[in-house]
């Protein structure tokens, strides 16, 4: 840990998984060619924003709390039974 902050240094591992994506990248890249890496990271793209737009977590998920002994909490938007 950091003394000045006591926050764990994750710059290590930050560096393996940039590694490791990187590699993945060529990997596909080469077996499968640059057309389907692209539509990959344009998923990619897209679920990363679409993650950072949804609220935080407000409310029970009905769903997956009717059948939870834990009342877990998510973020995900339920309709309910009347909508």
């Amino acid at each position: 840990m950091d003394s000045i902050s006591d926050q764990p240094d994750y710059s290590s591992l930050r560096s393996n998984v940039s590694f490791l994506g990187r590699l993945l990248g060529e990997t596909i890249a080469a077996a499968e060619g640059p057309p389907l890496l692209e539509l990959i990271e344009r998923i990619r793209r897209l679920s990363r924003r679409r993650a950072k737009a949804r609220p935080t977590r407000t409310r029970p998920c009905s769903a997956f709390c009717a059948t939870s002994r834990t009342g877990s909490w998510c973020r995900w938007r339920v309709p309910s039974a009347s909508s």
